[in-house]
């Protein structure tokens, strides 16, 4: 299984890797890291079987950074992940929105779920194990998260 993962907080990063046995993770911890990696998985016609994407990338607003860049946030590569170049490479890709950022990831969300994303999912947390199947595909053997388990399986 080929999985990218977008997130710039290391220690999610690690906890996915650790959970992620068996798989191949690219990590990306910016929106334009996230893209490129897209972008080259559709040159060399070897696209991810799942991308993991969080909202919140930069650290958190603050007094010193009261607003976010725009082009570095999860919303901003499903912006692309809609457009027809993307969208007809990826359309059948598991999609995992991990921010905390409910109202992010919820926009995220809505929005990959309009153009008709086939499995489009949002957890609380960014760490999953996987397990895989009797047909050669996986599926999702523990996750921290608000929806079952069961309902998430990806093929091979």
């Amino acid at each position: 299984m080929k999985i990218l993962f977008l997130d710039d907080n290391p220690n999610r990063r690690n906890k996915f890797k650790t959970n992620a046995i068996g798989c191949h993770v690219d990590f990306a911890t910016t929106a334009q890291q996230c893209l490129e990696l897209l972008q080259i998985s559709i040159q060399e016609n070897q696209k991810y079987d799942l991308v993991c994407l969080d909202h919140d990338l930069g650290g958190p607003e603050s007094e010193n950074n009261p607003i976010q860049d725009p082009q570095n946030n999860g919303m901003f590569v499903v912006e692309r992940l809609t457009t027809p170049y993307y969208y007809n490479v990826y359309k059948d890709t598991s999609i995992i929105i991990h921010s905390l950022n409910h109202k992010g990831a919820s926009n995220m969300y809505e929005r990959l779920r309009t153009v008709h994303y086939k499995e489009v999912h949002r957890i609380i947390m960014a760490w999953a194990r996987f397990a895989k199947t009797d047909d050669g595909g996986y599926r999702f053997a523990e996750i921290n998260s608000d929806i079952d388990p069961k309902e998430l399986s990806i093929a091979n």
